[in-house]
């Protein structure tokens, strides 16, 4: 799979003070990843960027945020994000169960 066509929801996390691996590569990867092909940009053979992708950089953390001095913060920005992806997946399943029993 390739970076084009990734096309998932994806949370990039990193820490600005990390030594083992930089920010900017981080910022690098969120930028290139692409989303959704539309059929429009299919005729143009163009990519559209993912809109559902959220970068977050912890400005004073390290490279193991899980055990930051700001751990708490990741620990509920992690868990905010996948509620916000859970519920939005079970909002549209249950529209689709829904539009498949009416059929």
């Amino acid at each position: 799979l390739t970076l084009q066509r990734f096309r998932h929801p994806v949370l990039i996390i990193h820490g600005m003070e990390d030594k083992i691996t930089t920010c900017e590569d981080s910022v690098k990867f969120y930028n290139k990843i692409a989303g959704k092909i539309l059929e429009f940009a299919m005729k143009t053979h163009s990519l559209l960027k993912s809109t559902d992708k959220t970068l977050r950089i912890f400005k004073n953390g390290f490279h193991e945020l899980h055990h930051d001095v700001e751990k708490e913060k990741l620990k509920s920005l992690i868990s905010d994000w996948m509620k916000k992806k859970l519920a939005a997946l079970v909002s549209k399943t249950s529209v689709n169960n829904i539009a498949n029993y009416e059929n």
